[in-house]
């Protein structure tokens, strides 16, 4: 009787052990698993990080044409406006002769 509980002693202990070494070999194998999630998962991080770089570099050089080519197209308009009201101030000094010299021979017309 003793040689027969030692025998099922030994299966369940053997057994056992089989499956210490089954449940060791998981735990292994889902720690390798999850590692390999956490790489995965910096990488996706670290591309989205750098995407992101990328994508904020991109606009920033965008603002920065978009700034120079408004302060150039504000610098041709006040030009333009400069040179518009230069015209503007030749014309009427132009009139102004114009009409001064009219006058005086208005005058000189009037006078005989």
């Amino acid at each position: 009787m003793q040689i027969g509980n030692d025998e099922n002693l030994q299966k369940a202990a053997s057994a056992a052990n089989d499956e210490i070494g089954q449940l060791k070999a998981t735990v292994i194998a889902l720690r390798d698993e999850m590692k390999k999630m956490e790489i995965e998962n910096e990488e996706a991080v670290q591309n989205a990080v750098a995407t992101a770089n990328d994508d904020i570099t991109q606009l920033r050089a965008t603002i920065n044409a978009l700034r120079g080519e408004l302060e150039h197209n504000k610098i041709t308009y006040e030009e333009k406006i400069q040179g518009l009201n230069q015209v503007t101030r030749d014309e009427v000094s132009q009139l102004q002769k114009t009409i001064s010299i009219l006058r005086g021979r208005l005058e000189e017309r009037d006078a005989d």
